[in-house]
């Protein structure tokens, strides 16, 4: 999403005569996107900007920007750790950040933040057309309404709030018309997406499905206790579907994930990857967990790796809880000492190392239609490029990103599929 965002800003600002710059020691302007779902990126981003720092007392007339949810959630705080920065926006405010941007206030700082009478995405991101790239981001919806007991992203992005299927389905098109091939749909919980408004998944898939040149469609993140079977059958019906769903579990204890606030069950999880896998033939799933949460035993960390085991994930992300400030979680006593956290975290990840290798090795021998996204930086004279279930595939050849290439699996190791064009 904050890609999505960056994206966004960086295609109206081209529109308003401004140019990419090679580096921040080359720019006139630098926006710095920002994640607050976890501390550690946030004070990456601080880093970020003591650096931005030194480059701007050689260059007082640089703006710079802080963008994005860490944005919304410190405010005009950031300017106490970071006086560099001349103006903040959260992700509603794109667009009073491209006119500050525009015509900045001399010797001024702007804060922009707040989600009251905004709509569910800035003018700009709805303007925004495309670069030319074979791949684009298209935002469903924004906000979230789970309000996920560890989560800081309903209070940064605002309550959810859906886009007419037409609309999201128009601007699909324009993304098409601009070159792109494949477009990813984004919502924080894309699951819900429609509520608001009288919508839902299925008709909006359905919408975007149907837009001319797209040759892939995916979707992300799908909540379990939102998500529709309904949805299946459309992997059928349209063959430019991408049979991958990013549906987070965070934990296999029924204990934990009612303190977290999920909504949903380990064996109601486990129903929903079995009858997608069951409906879905080829249906890939891939899933998020957070390890040491406020009262996580060891018997509910090895429900956790008992699930992972069972359903065989591909690829998981995994992160050590830390407390939020704001969120309910934070009021839990953090009772799980670091170094337990450390261990666990590690063990959970060679556990789903292992289901990936295996995953993956299931591959080898068959052939996959992969498209192309660029060159393969650790294998000279090779690309990689990703297929419909979203696995990455390594091969030789001097292929262009978005090119759709015919890929034999040779091997595999636990996140990357190597082969050979066919």
């Amino acid at each position: 999403m904050n890609l999505h965002d960056a994206e966004t800003l960086s295609a109206e600002l081209r529109g308003r005569g401004f140019s990419l710059a090679d580096g921040p020691e080359d720019a006139d302007v630098v926006v710095v996107f920002t994640c607050s779902v976890r501390e550690k990126p946030e004070e990456k981003v601080f880093s970020r900007l003591g650096r931005l720092a030194r480059i701007k007392k050689k260059k007082p007339g640089m703006i710079v920007a802080v963008a994005g949810c860490m944005a919304e959630r410190l405010g005009p705080a950031v300017f106490d750790r970071a006086p560099c920065v001349d103006a903040v926006a959260g992700p509603g405010s794109l667009d009073r950040l491209c006119d500050f941007i525009e015509n900045p206030v001399a010797g001024g700082r702007a804060v922009f933040t707040g989600f009251v009478g905004a709509a569910a995405v800035s003018p700009v991101a709805r303007r925004a057309s495309g670069d030319g790239s074979h791949s684009a981001f298209v935002s469903a919806m924004t906000g979230c309404g789970k309000f996920c007991s560890y989560c800081i992203v309903p209070y940064v992005r605002g309550p959810e709030r859906s886009r007419p299927a037409r609309e999201v389905a128009a601007q699909a098109h324009a993304r098409a018309g601009g070159g792109a091939r494949e477009v990813t749909l984004l919502g924080q919980s894309i699951s819900a997406y429609g509520r608001d408004i009288g919508g839902n998944l299925r008709d909006l898939l359905r919408a975007v499905c149907m837009v001319p040149g797209l040759d892939r469609v995916r979707f992300l993140t799908s909540h379990p206790a939102d998500f529709d079977p309904g949805i299946l059958p459309l992997f059928g019906e349209f063959g430019n579907l991408c049979p991958h769903l990013q549906m987070p579990a965070q934990s296999g204890s029924d204990g934990v994930l009612r303190r977290m606030n999920r909504g949903y069950t380990a064996s109601g999880y486990r129903k929903t990857v079995e009858r997608a896998r069951d409906e879905v033939p080829g249906m890939e799933i891939t899933s998020d967990f957070i390890v040491g949460f406020p009262g996580e035993t060891d018997a509910d960390f090895r429900m956790t790796l008992d699930l992972i085991e069972w359903a065989g994930f591909r690829n998981v992300f995994a992160f050590k809880y830390v407390p939020r400030p704001g969120t309910a979680a934070a009021a839990l006593v953090d009772d799980v000492p670091p170094e337990v956290k450390q261990e666990r975290l590690a063990e959970l990840l060679a556990v789903a190392r292992g289901t990936g290798r295996r995953r993956n090795s299931e591959a080898v021998g068959k052939t996959f239609r992969v498209m192309v996204e660029g060159p393969d930086s650790r294998r000279e004279a090779s690309v990689t490029g990703r297929t419909m279930g979203n696995h990455i595939v390594a091969f030789g050849g001097g292929f262009r990103p978005g090119e759709t290439v015919e890929v034999r699996i040779e091997s595999a190791s636990d996140l990357t599929l190597f082969g050979e064009a066919v």
